[in-house]
């Protein structure tokens, strides 16, 4: 407990260490590991109970690809709200990273994208907390921020009007 209120004055003082220790924290869950027995190292192996970062980025902008030609197939348009951003149980780097790759690779693909995690956020900094502490979904509050997002965007579609992913 003393630790850990000594941890937090340092940071205070030095703001840097804020940065040294997301960065210690990055390694330990995306690091190389020691792969086999003669201990060559994995390189892209990631952690134990976490898939290496570039691995989980690439399965699951592939899997949005397959979707937006599945939802276009029947005549729609896929619609990516991201709240990545606003979840930082990794740390703030990788959300960070993983939302700005997210909306990169919706332009580059045609897919609408929503970044709700700037309205959440911004909540939050405000002392509003925007979910629940025991599970992380929406209370109250974030389920009415997520919906005033969806409908600014509806809005700048003109509802009314089909939608479209430009």
């Amino acid at each position: 407990m003393l630790s850990n209120r000594l941890r937090s004055f340092r940071k205070k003082i030095q703001p840097d260490l804020i940065m040294k220790d997301e960065f210690e924290r990055l390694i330990d869950i995306y690091g190389p590991r020691m792969g086999d027995a003669q201990q060559n190292i994995d390189l892209f192996g990631g952690g134990n109970n976490f898939p290496n970062f570039e691995k989980n980025i690439f399965v699951n902008l592939r899997s949005l690809q397959v979707m937006r030609d599945d939802i276009k197939s029947y005549g729609g348009n896929l619609v990516i709200v991201d709240a990545v951003s606003n979840r930082i149980q990794k740390g703030r780097l990788p959300a960070n990273l993983s939302s700005t790759i997210l909306k990169y690779f919706c332009i580059e693909n045609n897919i609408s994208y929503i970044p709700l995690y700037e309205d959440l956020n911004a909540e939050n900094l405000n002392g509003n907390e925007t979910s629940w502490s025991f599970d992380g979904h929406f209370n109250e509050l974030g389920s009415e921020v997520f919906a005033k997002s969806m409908y600014r965007w509806l809005q700048s579609k003109k509802t009314g009007a089909p939608l479209n992913n430009n």
